[in-house]
């Protein structure tokens, strides 16, 4: 209770948050990790090349038995789950550490009481290989995939019969069950149970989160008779983004470890995608990678579609498929296309949970991502971009949309994704128009956000990464054109660096003005009238936008 102006008031504050102690906080991971390595070494043993499922499942059991019960290990948990690891605080904290890696496991393990123990373990596995080696946790992937695929999805705490079912329940129903701690144990138990409690009052967000990737906060204030009230709400996104190749090849994590959990997959998939006429390729059948088209073929190559190299993925990690193939074409992107959607999101009984996979070009980003907005008032998904737009402009975008009445992008929603995958390797389907078309965008935000990327589209030069695909199929260059190439290991770096420095300005533009609240936008340079005339002259957006700027 406070007063102001001699009229009593009230105030109310939703959540007790701990704040984020450098010192403290930092001492206390690291001997977390210590522990984690510890235990995964002692027990887990994950160089054990056993393929014996019984095996597994009681080295995660033993794991989690030991993981639970250290006292270092549940206070740091428990801390975690109180910290506000979406603020500022906290990722400038880990970003001086330079391993964004442990900080996308960390946002992830602040639900630790919500998640299956089974992933819990995953992502503490992890952890205690990031925090020393950011990019050796990337490569853990096929590793650990034989510990934490074959998750029973339809397990519960009232259906639990032994150790082995026991880590594909959520850490609260297996404490709240009593199937975790023994009686030996019964102390530690009773503390989880406490905690859960507490969290209910402080942090209702690690206990019952509708989704990992999204928090609220509140504060209000009234008079004592609540006549008069004022409040100030906000909602903090978690979003991340990932420049890597092959996502789709075996050893590659990024897919598995989201879908993994949930059993499934929904997924939105541009219907060109599936047309062997348009992304027949040749892949690498033992390891789901695509192959450049100039380099020498293998000999277990066979030549695959996206959307059938992305099915083979998903086997392999033991995860259901539920593809829903849609247009990508602009002459298709309506609100009739938003409503198929959202009738087969329905069907297929999506939770605000689980993030829908987008995989495809810039208008199935739009209309897809638009339908996530709309579904349930907001579902999560994930862009795996197949196109230069998607990759760097369209996909990152908290800008859903569709267009209307013969204007481009006339009703939309501002949802962005919760993960973007942008991959190279999965241009290699595109004609030239495409690419000229997405790099459009990349030279617009050259002109208005990045001198240094201005400078490296004029040394690779226009014609080469047009004809090369930026850098992924050099089938099409004669001897004299790869000679003037140059070093193919110094181009395929510049490749690399066009999209990492286009996403970047991309980023710094548009993600501190996420719901456009001033219009101080850079990054609509070429948006002018282009909205105008984009739809009726037939034209693709990077052209119209290229046009615009020229206008501009």
């Amino acid at each position: 209770m406070t007063s102001t102006n001699n009229t009593a008031t009230q105030q109310i504050d939703y959540y007790s948050l701990e704040k984020v102690e450098s010192e403290s906080f930092l001492a206390l991971f690291g001997e977390s990790v210590a522990r984690i390595q510890s235990i995964v070494g002692e027990i887990m043993n994950v160089e054990n090349d056993s393929d014996d499922k019984f095996v597994q499942s009681m080295a995660l059991y033993h794991m989690a038995v030991a993981v639970f019960s250290d006292d270092s290990l549940s206070k740091f948990l428990k801390l975690l789950a109180r910290l506000p690891v979406f603020s500022r605080d906290f990722e400038e904290l880990l970003s001086q550490k330079s391993n964004l890696e442990c900080l996308n496991i960390l946002k992830k393990l602040k639900f630790y009481v919500n998640l299956k123990i089974r992933e819990t373990l995953y992502l503490l596995t992890k952890l205690s290989v990031a925090y020393g080696d950011e990019d050796g946790a990337d490569k853990l992937g096929v590793m650990l995939t034989k510990y934490y695929a074959g998750v029973n999805h339809n397990m519960d705490a009232a259906s639990a019969v032994g150790p082995i079912d026991m880590v594909d329940l959520k850490f609260k129903d297996a404490v709240r069950q009593d199937v975790l701690f023994g009686t030996a144990a019964a102390a530690k138990r009773a503390e989880y149970l406490a905690e859960f409690e507490e969290l209910e009052k402080v942090e209702p967000h690690a206990v019952y989160p509708t989704s990992i990737y999204r928090q609220s906060d509140g504060c209000t204030v009234a008079t004592k008779s609540s006549h008069k009230i004022e409040a100030v709400m906000s909602t903090t996104l978690s979003s991340s983004i990932r420049i890597s190749s092959h996502v789709l090849g075996f050893d590659n994590n990024h897919l598995a470890e989201i879908y993994r959990p949930l059993g499934r997959a929904v997924i939105v998939l541009d219907d060109k995608l599936d047309d062997a006429t348009y992304t027949l390729g040749p892949v690498d059948l033992d390891t789901n990678r695509r192959i450049n088209d100039g380099d020498e073929k293998k000999s277990n190559m066979g030549r695959l579609t996206i959307r059938q190299q992305m099915e083979r993925y998903f086997y392999f990690h033991g995860v259901t498929c539920n593809v829903l193939t849609r247009s990508g074409n602009e002459v298709d992107k309506d609100i009739e296309s938003v409503q198929q959607i959202l009738f087969e999101l329905k069907k297929l009984g999506v939770m605000r949970n689980e993030p829908v996979l987008i995989v495809g070009g810039g208008v199935i980003a739009d209309i897809a991502g638009f339908a996530c907005a709309l579904f349930h008032r907001n579902t999560p998904y994930v862009i795996l971009a197949t196109s230069i737009v998607a990759g760097i402009d369209a996909g990152p975008s908290p800008r859903t949309c569709c267009d209307g009445q013969g204007y481009k992008n006339a009703f939309g929603a501002f949802h962005p994704p919760v993960v973007t995958l942008t991959d190279r390797t999965l241009w290699t389907t595109m004609h030239p128009g495409m690419i000229r078309h997405g790099i459009a965008e990349i030279v617009k935000m050259a002109c208005v956000e990045c001198k240094e990327l201005f400078e490296l589209l004029e040394k690779v030069g226009p014609t080469h990464l047009v004809k090369t695909k930026f850098g992924t199929d050099f089938s099409g260059l004669n001897e004299a054109e790869l000679k003037a190439l140059g070093d193919r290991e110094e181009f395929d770096n510049d490749c690399g660096r066009v999209v990492g420095l286009a996403m970047e300005s991309y980023v710094k533009a548009e993600f501190g003005n996420l719901w456009e609240t001033h219009q101080c936008r850079p990054h609509a340079f070429g948006h002018t009238w282009s909205p105008g005339y984009e739809l009726p002259a037939g034209m693709l957006h990077g052209h119209a936008v290229a046009t615009c700027m020229g206008f501009g």
